[in-house]
């Protein structure tokens, strides 16, 4: 089928900022339809467009199963996953909290995991909208990208308080706050905790943070610390389970909102079990 034809034989150039064109136009179009573009645009590459490509990437996923590389690069992996935006990217893991982990860690992660189980997703898809995404941008009021709107909503819903003080929804600024408050740890210097928040930022070539960025929470770590589980928000556009690696460059550090450092058994979630989920699932249909 046309769908499962590997993107590296189609046509599409390598596009990067600054590129103009009818390839430019299609890819603006695909973003649009995703929910990842929301603004008229000229068939340029230009910084909106840039932004969107980021974002778009630091939550999908591309042919071989690994996330794709946040670097605003529109190349064959990129592609693949703008024509692979719906089922390709869903998860069929079975979540579960660590043991060890309690109190208002194992409540916040236990709401972010019904979510998942309910199975939250954009309606239609690509709206950033939806019965399930609306509540967590009640505070907003309209469609917009709403992976910390879900981050927020989650802590709302378990301690009857807003993370930081407020219902957040642009992620440099909730990792500005807590920065300030001496919640955040950079990744060099902090092993992650189930429950914590990973944050994501995209920097450019000059290092300069741009505003592009993503978060969620880590759901599970592995033994050595390098890779963790995550549920997050507005991931091919649906609450999702995602494993994402400690050091990626994205990956700019992690919010402990409570001070604690608990022990925990670590351990990701079982991949075996996803595929065999996913194939009983196919079976049924």
């Amino acid at each position: 089928m046309q769908e499962n034809k590997p993107i590296v034989d189609l046509d599409f150039p390598e596009l990067i900022k600054g590129a103009s064109g009818a390839a430019v136009c299609t890819l603006q179009s695909i973003l649009r339809s995703l929910g990842f573009l929301d603004s008229d645009t000229k068939n340029e590459f230009k910084s909106k467009t840039l932004n969107s490509v980021i974002y778009f990437q630091q939550t999908h996923k591309g042919p071989d199963g690994e996330w794709l590389t946040p670097d605003g690069v529109v190349g064959a992996k990129t592609w693949w996953a703008l024509y692979h935006a719906g089922e390709p990217q869903h998860d069929y893991i079975i979540p579960n909290v660590p043991d060890g982990i309690e109190g208002v860690r194992k409540s916040v992660l236990a709401c972010a995991l019904a979510e998942r189980i309910e199975g939250v997703a954009e309606d239609p898809d690509g709206s950033n909208w939806g019965d399930g995404v609306t509540k967590y941008l009640k505070p907003l009021g309209y469609p917009a990208p709403w992976c910390c709107f879900f981050y927020s909503w989650c802590i709302k819903q378990a301690t009857r308080e807003w993370p930081l003080g407020k219902a957040h929804g642009h992620v440099l600024t909730l990792w500005r706050e807590a920065k300030k408050t001496g919640t955040a740890h950079f990744k060099d210097k902090y092993d992650p905790i189930p429950g914590d928040a990973f944050v994501m930022l995209y920097r450019n070539k000059s290092g300069r943070v741009t505003g592009a960025g993503h978060i969620g929470f880590v759901l599970s770590l592995s033994e050595d610390g390098k890779e963790f589980n995550t549920v997050e928000g507005n991931t091919g556009n649906r609450v999702k389970i995602g494993l994402r690696k400690k050091y990626s460059s994205s990956i700019e550090g992690f919010v402990n909102l409570w001070g604690d450092s608990p022990e925990f058994t670590r351990g990701l979630l079982d991949r075996e079990n996803a595929q065999l989920l996913k194939s009983s699932l196919e079976s049924t249909r």
